[in-house]
């Protein structure tokens, strides 16, 4: 212990006298004296002060010390005796004055020793109690002067206790849990010690109230200080919490502050988790002590610890924390802000709002209705900012509301992908209307469009997919599948991105009359910065279902001799939108081949029966009574086959069994099902077990009607079920194949009003456009809100989605589109609502569920019609097989008659002659007054009227009065 003491005190081993406290201790141990200080010369101590002087006269008489280290220190003794000797009688009385002095302190500290040594006095004063000693000994030295030996105050003043220096290291060792014995045993015996138990019930135990210094019993002090510590502790962590660099804060306004200005990026999924990042940081023992509270241990099951799932301790820990500093400061506010939008997104009561926010849960209602509004501004300025643009372009997409009058739209950004932004040049356009392409157009034209190789190459791997879809056995190939339709098959394939979107304020104009139409879409513009003093040149896209799209038509076509493009919409580009058309035709489907719906969900049920018959016609390809089986049976056998052999077998399936080809074979029979190339088996069951099968006698019919629109049914619902996936892979290319396809089948149904629209449509990207903007305005078609490979939707699909948010807040409401709540609070916000809506519960680890029904449940409905399938002979020829006096005829077939039979021409006729062929010279709108009106009448041309000044004017057919409706 002496020599750690010199060791931690630099003092030096060879000087004997130097002051050790442990010299004292050892002694009292071993009941030896204290070794005396001896009085040390005049030349010793002269000679430590001319240590320099002494080592030259060394070197200077011995030269090289090299081999004479056993005569060093004799020869330096001599010389510093000589050299001290030298000196005069005054110097070397000095320095033995110093010498003496020396001695004189040594021999003080001596006595000390000596003192310490000796039997303890026996006189009270000069013993300390229990408390006293703790107390004396734990006590901070830093307030007592460290240049000197003063001694610690006592409760006697005439008792000198140990100074600073040799409290230290005692105090030091024992603090620093150098010891056997560390301060916390000591505190744990304290409060386990049954002399305080007799304490252990009072009503001072753990208190936060009453200071503990004053609280004397030791279980009560000990339990009080550790409240009230951790107490000072949280609190300190709870204001470190709510500062505004924290993260908790956020403003409303750009006012200069550090808080951060609130954007709808800093709510959605993460919100949660980053609430809870900031808590762990800045309150990690809060974070601690209710994680405790929380959850009990986990239990355990065969070694392994059972992982929690209901109610998450993390996400109530995280909530609670949150909802207490939001008590303690109201812009700490993050997570209660967010959630506080979440009950406004579900519709939540405002008595909900009340309580809610009386319980620091979230702020009021009306610090949620502006901070909607604030985000609301936001949006706005974004969406008026990238709209003004020069060098961007967006879309447009709206939709009317079923039950209110009133229209919503949606600004999406779009990212031409290096396409370059001029060919939406509005004067390009017109140079190519001028070439009058649509009055040349044939049914040649329009049949040569669509490309049989590509449906071929998609239906082969749609003849596939269904296969790995339902045999378990081929599950494996699914990724290489996906991959081709990726790669081999892909056309225009948009790179994965989320979609920016901008909602904007919704209108209560009425679509269905063209005056208010059209204040709805200048509305729109304006909000995206477009106005008759201040537009850009530019083509303007706007999607919609196909009435607005025929609106949209017929507005250009009633103005367009206004003065300027925009007045005239001459820079509106209407675009057609896929859902409402992928949806209209499902409708066709079902009226074709079942004639009413059959399910409250047609394309499951559509597609189920389209797996169903593909597989059937598997297992005749491969002479099998059970295809399930007969894929396990290869499987053992480890005999399955390649992809390779499945796509020869899948293109012969496809041309048997979904293309025209095979439709006619199977309808007119005969020797078209004998040939080298068919692979439908010859149906060898009787007329009694067939039904709808003549006998020899009166067969009359050589064909088999119900293969044939089994037939029809597998391609029209192979190809609706490819604009599916296409859509959801983001090949608008593939979607466009699709889109020609269904012009002649819409052409062929009673959804002819679709005829006209993709017949619009496909002349405007086939024929008036060139192949940069052809490009640019299909790829902007789709939208992906996610940013996910995969997860691609319809723009107007997600425009319903939008409809339907604000359709319930303007019902529950009973306000209008145009209401300033609606505008101003929700419109805006609706898309970002949504999102937080579906995004949130992601967040906090509830998933959506599938409306889809199980598998296990979709296995059992397979097997029933598979068997069904078999039974009945479903894709074996049968010769005179019908059940109609007519043969059948798909919508395909009868769209081409048709539109060879007139329909085409008379839609040519149609928007030819209501179109501009030549340059007009734009003049200035007329003054109308405020009663004057555009006819809701949509279906009128325009007549010349020729005023008094010479200037030519259109009228609307239908109007009355001098100035109305002229344009």
């Amino acid at each position: 212990m002496a020599y750690q003491y010199m060791k931690d005190n630099d003092v030096n081993p060879k000087d004997s006298g130097a002051y050790n406290p442990y010299h004292a201790l050892m002694a009292k141990l071993t009941g030896k004296e204290v070794n005396r200080p001896r009085c040390k010369t005049g030349v010793n101590v002269w000679r430590k002060t001319h240590r320099e002087e002494i080592e030259a006269e060394l070197k200077n008489r011995l030269g090289d010390l090299k081999g004479k280290k056993d005569r060093l220190a004799a020869e330096r003794d001599k010389i510093a005796r000589e050299m001290f000797a030298k000196l005069d009688e005054e110097e070397q009385r000095s320095w033995k004055v110093v010498a003496m002095d020396e001695h004189s302190e040594l021999m003080k500290e001596y006595k000390k020793d000596a003192q310490l040594a000796n039997t303890p006095s026996t006189d009270p004063a000069d013993h300390w109690s229990y408390g006293e000693l703790l107390f004396h000994t734990s006590q901070d030295f830093s307030g007592y002067n460290t240049t000197s030996n003063q001694p610690l105050p006592s409760n006697s003043t005439t008792i000198r206790r140990a100074t600073r220096e040799q409290m230290a290291a005692v105090m030091q060792h024992f603090f620093n849990g150098d010891g056997e014995y560390t301060p916390a045993t000591i505190l744990l015996n304290w409060i386990k010690h049954p002399y305080g138990r007799l304490q252990c019930n009072s009503p001072l135990m753990f208190s936060t109230s009453v200071p503990y210094t004053s609280i004397k019993p030791v279980r009560p002090a000990l339990t009080s200080f550790v409240a009230q510590i951790v107490q000072d502790k949280l609190v300190s962590e709870a204001e470190d919490a709510i500062k505004v660099s924290s993260g908790l804060h956020l403003s409303l306004s750009d006012h200069k502050t550090a808080a951060k200005k609130l954007e709808w990026t800093d709510i959605g999924s993460a919100t949660v988790e980053h609430a809870q990042q900031i808590i762990q940081n800045h309150q990690q023992l809060t974070w601690n002590l209710f994680m405790k509270l929380a959850a009990r241990p986990p239990r355990s099951q065969t070694g392994v610890k059972v992982v929690r799932i209901k109610r998450p301790p993390e996400l109530a820990v995280t909530n609670v924390i949150s909802t207490l500093n939001f008590s303690r400061s109201s812009r700490a506010k993050l997570l209660p802000l967010a959630t506080g939008i979440l009950y406004f997104g579900s519709s939540a009561s405002t008595d909900l709002f009340r309580y809610c926010s009386r319980m620091a849960e979230m702020p009021s209602y009306g610090s949620i209705i502006r901070t909607m509004r604030a985000l609301s501004e936001h949006e706005a300025a974004v969406t008026l900012e990238h709209g003004r643009n020069p060098n961007t372009i967006g879309i447009i997409r709206l939709d009317n509301n079923r039950l209110n009058i009133g229209l919503a739209a949606t600004y999406y950004e779009i990212n031409l992908d290096g396409v370059d932004i001029n060919v939406f040049n509005v004067e390009n356009k017109a140079a190519s209307l001028a070439k009058d392409f649509r009055s040349q157009l044939t049914m040649a034209q329009l049949q040569k469009m669509i490309n049989t190789t590509h449906l071929e190459n998609i239906g082969v791997l749609h003849w596939i997919k269904a296969l790995s879809d339902w045999i378990p056995e081929l599950a494996h190939l699914k990724p290489e599948i996906s991959l081709l339709f990726r790669t081999r098959v892909a056309k225009q394939q948009l790179k994965v991105e989320q979609s920016k979107i901008h909602p904007l304020a919704s209108s209560s104009c009425s679509e269905t009359m063209l005056t208010d139409f059209k204040e709805a879409l200048q509305d729109f513009f304006a909000q995206t910065g477009q106005t008759a003093d201040a537009f850009k040149a530019q083509l303007f896209p706007v999607g919609g279902d196909g009435l607005t799209f025929e609106k949209m038509v017929q507005l250009k076509e009633y103005l367009q001799f206004e003065e300027n493009s925009f007045k005239s919409f001459e820079t509106m580009e209407p675009m057609l939108e896929w859902w409402h058309t992928e949806w209209t035709n499902l409708s066709r489907l079902f009226e074709s081949h079942w004639g009413s719906p059959l399910s409250h969900d047609p394309v499951e049920l559509a597609y189920l029966v389209l797996d169903a018959r593909l597989l059937d016609c598997w297992r005749l390809s491969f002479g099998t009574d059970d295809l399930l089986s007969y894929f396990k049976d290869r499987s053992l056998r480890k005999n399955l086959p390649t992809l390779e052999d499945l796509q020869v077998h899948a293109r012969k399936l496809y041309r048997s069994y979904t293309s025209l080809r095979g439709q006619d074979k199977a309808i007119y029979g005969g020797r078209l099902m004998n040939g080298a190339d068919s692979i439908v088996p010859q149906g060898t069951k009787s007329a009694r077990d067939i039904p709808g099968l003549p006998t020899p006698a009166n067969l009359k019919f050589m064909g088999d009607q119900v293969l044939g629109q089994s037939i029809s049914f597998m391609r029209d619902a192979m190809f609706a079920r490819e604009m599916t996936l296409a859509i959801a892979d983001g090949d608008v290319g593939r979607v466009w194949e699709i889109i020609k396809v269904m012009l002649f089948t819409f052409a062929g149904s009673s959804h002819s009003n679709y005829m006209k629209y993709l017949l619009e449509m496909i002349t405007k990207i086939e024929l008036e456009t060139d192949k940069n903007l052809r490009k640019a305005l299909l790829q902007l078609t789709l939208v992906n809100l996610s940013g996910r490979e995969g997860h691609w939707s319809a723009g107007d699909f997600v425009q319903e989605y939008f409809n339907r948010l604000l359709e319930a807040i303007v019902q529950r409401k009973g306000v209008e589109y145009g209401d300033k709540f609606v505008r101003q609070t929700w419109s805006r916000n609706i898309h970002h609502v949504a999102r937080l809506k579906l995004s949130w519960f992601n967040g906090v680890g509830l998933q959506s569920r599938s409306g889809m029904h199980t598998s296990a449940k979709q296995s059992a409905e397979i097997r029933i019609l598979l068997e069904h399938y078999k039974n009945s002979g479903l894709h074996s020829f049968y010769a005179g097989r019908t059940f109609d006096a007519e043969p059948f005829v798909d919508d395909f077939l009868k769209g081409i008659r048709k539109l060879q039979r007139g329909k085409l021409q008379k839609w040519i006729h149609k928007t030819t002659t209501s179109h501009i062929k030549t340059s007009v010279t734009r003049i200035p709108p007329l003054q109308a007054t405020s009663e004057t009106r555009v006819s809701s009448k949509t279906d009128s041309f325009y007549s010349v009227k020729t005023q008094d000044d010479g200037r030519t004017y259109r009228k609307i057919n239908g109007c009355t009065g001098d100035t109305a409706c002229l344009r």
